[in-house]
């Protein structure tokens, strides 16, 4: 599609669109691309068990500050998600 007829779609100005295109990123664009691999990392050597609060505490003693909430957010993302582990089931054993 031509550009002016998107741009009309959208309600944008042309010049609006090539300054967003040659805009450089944010600083927290850059943070964020900083922490997913090392989040991707905490998570597999976790074997997946590590929620936010548990991730944000390993990114802090590694010397990287991540709070819980941008921790959550950053997993939430990607896709990344604890899973919970059943210790045992108390119906699973036989008591009579």
């Amino acid at each position: 599609y031509p550009l002016c007829l998107l741009c009309k779609v959208m309600q944008v100005s042309r010049s609006g669109y090539y300054n967003w295109r040659n805009r450089r990123q944010s600083a927290r664009d850059v943070e964020r691309a900083r922490l997913i691999p090392m989040v991707k990392e905490i998570h597999k050597a976790s074997r997946g068990t590590y929620g936010s609060r548990r991730m944000a505490k390993k990114l802090e003693s590694t010397g990287t500050y991540c709070g819980k909430h941008k921790a959550g957010t950053l997993m939430k993302r990607h896709g990344i998600r604890s899973s919970i582990s059943k210790k045992g089931d108390c119906w699973d054993t036989q008591l009579y």
